[in-house]
């Protein structure tokens, strides 16, 4: 957690130079409603773009994010832990750290995978100065993107929609 409050708290000259994560995450996510046009969209879908379009409006300052930010991108060095592989994007600090819950072995079960996020973002939300519900609707975007960009080798949308839909409904709650 000290790391996260770390890498949020780098001030990063030419932050206009760094593609603006939000807008994209919207546009993929507006495309691939276009590609299930004349199929049946599952509510998921909606209820993303319309969690991602409330997060975009009220991001308060956008910050230089890792962009790959996990385990596997933190070295130990003499000096401390150093993080390696930036991608170099610019975003809602939240969005990194949401991202990096998703890559977490988070449980077989819906049930399961909202609960281990939700207790993670508690633990991590107060390192970076944000909300624990903002990083938990955070995941739900992340989660709708990997599920609705489906590159070959993810699993079945099928398999994912349960996931999604539950998380979604605890993003949602969080809102209210």
């Amino acid at each position: 957690c000290r790391l996260a409050g770390a890498i949020k708290n780098t001030d990063f000259k030419r932050k206009y130079l760094y593609r603006r994560l939000g807008p994209a995450y919207q546009k993929d996510l507006s495309k691939a409603r276009q590609k299930l046009q004349g199929t049946d969209i599952p509510d998921a879908l909606p209820r993303a773009i319309k969690l991602l379009d409330q997060l975009v409006a009220t991001t308060q300052a956008e910050h230089v994010i890792h962009g790959d930010f996990h385990l596997g991108n933190i070295i130990m060095t003499q000096d401390g832990p150093r993080v390696i592989d930036p991608k170099g994007l610019r975003a809602d600090p939240a969005l990194e750290f949401a991202k990096t819950l998703m890559r977490s072995n988070a449980g077989p079960t819906p049930q399961a995978t909202a609960r281990h996020i939700d207790d993670q973002a508690a633990l991590m939300a107060k390192s970076i100065g944000s909300t624990p519900q903002r990083l938990v609707q955070w995941a739900a975007v992340e989660m709708a993107m990997g599920t609705f960009r489906m590159r070959r080798g993810t699993p079945d949308r099928s398999e994912r929609l349960p996931h999604l839909t539950f998380l979604l409904d605890l993003a949602e709650r969080e809102i209210s």
